[in-house]
């Protein structure tokens, strides 16, 4: 059975590749860090089976998004699409 992190980061798998080969994934029991060049997104399972989604949007500013997995998925594939820091809006479906 999968868990809510395998879900999110199944998401960056079905991916092109032009995406995949550039981000690393380190994973740690439920939570994960996702990198893509400077940028850094760290990605883990709550108790309630949402996920937190913490990443920089700005040097030293922060945020932090509480989403079910399928949402998480689509905000860690828009966050190591970008091309700079920057806030990114949970993309719908």
């Amino acid at each position: 059975m999968l868990t809510p992190l395998d879900k999110v980061l199944g998401a960056l798998e079905l991916q092109p590749w032009s995406v995949r080969s550039r981000v690393a994934i380190r994973r740690h029991d439920n939570r994960a860090t996702v990198h893509r060049g400077g940028m850094q997104i760290s990605v883990s399972e709550l108790k309630d089976g949402l996920v937190a989604v913490t990443y920089e949007h700005a040097v030293h500013e922060v945020t932090r998004e509480r989403l079910p997995p399928d949402a998480a998925a689509r905000l860690l594939v828009a966050l190591v699409q970008r091309e700079r820091l920057c806030r990114v809006e949970v993309p719908s479906v």
